[in-house]
């Protein structure tokens, strides 16, 4: 609790007078911050172990951006494992990327899937 020092000034127009007194006012205060972060979305690449893995690269160094060393490590994920994690994106640019994956991998006839969740 804070206390604070104020003057309270009271006018009185038909005397034309004022008068001046000291008043202590006291006040509580509690800053309460919340941080609204958007939700973020993990986009995990689901696929058959025979989705030849230069498609896997392909796709991971073109839509997902990475590095020849982050798409091979996924790509080897995704090759032993039948899934690779590419990554936590805003919900809008996931669900694009996750679309783009699939509409590639339908052109080349592969079943692969990407599953969003959120983190």
């Amino acid at each position: 609790m804070q206390c604070y020092n104020a003057l309270q000034i009271a006018v009185n127009h038909q005397e034309n007078s004022f008068k001046v007194s000291k008043m202590h006012i006291k006040t509580e205060s509690r800053l309460s911050i919340k941080h609204n972060h958007p939700k973020t979305y993990l986009i995990t690449i689901i696929g058959e172990k025979h989705i030849p893995w230069e498609f896997s690269m392909k796709i991971l160094m073109n839509i997902f951006h990475k590095t020849l060393q982050e798409a091979t490590a996924i790509a080897d994920e995704i090759q032993n494992y039948g899934e690779g994690i590419c990554g936590a994106y805003l919900y809008e640019i996931a669900e694009t990327k996750a679309l783009n994956v699939e509409t590639q991998a339908n052109k080349a006839g592969l079943s692969l899937q990407c599953l969003l969740e959120e983190v």
